[in-house]
C-alpha cells in the first residue's frame, strides 16, 4: 500500500513538473508551439497531467510482477504523460527524463539478471530499429524518439519479446497514421508526436499482461 501511495505522489509531482516545462520549450514546427497558451489552459494541462501520471504510476505497480520490475514500470508510467505533453508541445522528447527512467529500470532489474539482460537487449534492438527509421525518414524520428522507444522496450521486456514488438510497432504505426492525418489537414510540415502513441500502447500492453499486486 505504501508503494502504491508513493508512486502516486511521485507521479503527480513529476507529471506536473514536466507539463510546466512544456510551456517553456521552443517547438520544432509552428503547429506545436505552446509558449503563448493562456494561463487557464496551462493550469488545466498541468493538473490533468499530474493526475494522469499519478494514476499511470499506480497502475504500473499494480501490473508489475514484482518490485524489481515495478521500479522501472512506475518510473516510465510517472514520466510518460509529462514527456508526451512535451512531445506534443515541442515535438521533442527530453533525453534527460528518458535516461533517468532507464537508470531506474536498470537499478530494479539488477536483482533479476535474466530480465536485466533481456531488457538491455530489447532496448538495444529497438534503438537500432529506431535509428534506421530515423535515417529512412530523414530525421523525422529524432534522438528523443529513439531513446524513449528503447526505454519503453527495456521496461516492457519482462512481458516477453512479443509484447515489445507489438508495443513499439503499434506506436510507430499510430504515429505514421497521425502524420498522414496532419498532411491531409494541410499541415504537411508538422511532425506527429511519437510519445503519446507509444505511451498509450505500452499501457495497453501492460494491461493485457495480467495484474500482479505489489505489496512492498
Amino acid at each position: 500500500m505504501f508503494a502504491i501511495l508513493a508512486a502516486a505522489v511521485i507521479g503527480s509531482v513529476l507529471g506536473a513538473s514536466l507539463a510546466l516545462a512544456a510551456f517553456w520549450m521552443e517547438a520544432s514546427d509552428e503547429f506545436g508551439d505552446w509558449r503563448t497558451r493562456s494561463r487557464g489552459f496551462k493550469a488545466a494541462a498541468v493538473v490533468s497531467v499530474a493526475v494522469l501520471a499519478a494514476i499511470s504510476a499506480e497502475l504500473a505497480l499494480w501490473l508489475a510482477p514484482g518490485w524489481q520490475v515495478g521500479i522501472g514500470l512506475a518510473a516510465f508510467a510517472a514520466a510518460g504523460p509529462g514527456m508526451s505533453v512535451i512531445d506534443v508541445a515541442s515535438r521533442r522528447l527530453p533525453f534527460t527524463a528518458s535516461s533517468t527512467v532507464a537508470l531506474a529500470a536498470g537499478v530494479g532489474l539488477v536483482f533479476t539478471p535474466e530480465l536485466l539482460w533481456r531488457g538491455l537487449l530489447a532496448g538495444a534492438v529497438t534503438a537500432v530499429v529506431m535509428v534506421m527509421l530515423s535515417l529512412a525518414s530523414k530525421g523525422r524520428a529524432g534522438g528523443g524518439d529513439v531513446v524513449f522507444a528503447a526505454v519503453a522496450a527495456l521496461t516492457l521486456a519482462w512481458a516477453g519479446w512479443m509484447a515489445v514488438v507489438l508495443a513499439v510497432a503499434s506506436g510507430m504505426v499510430l504515429t505514421g497514421l497521425a502524420g498522414l492525418a496532419l498532411r491531409w489537414a494541410g499541415r504537411g510540415e508538422a511532425l506527429a508526436p511519437f510519445g503519446p502513441f507509444l505511451l498509450a500502447v505500452i499501457i495497453t500492453v501492460w494491461s493485457g499482461s495480467g495484474p500482479y499486486l505489489v505489496t512492498v
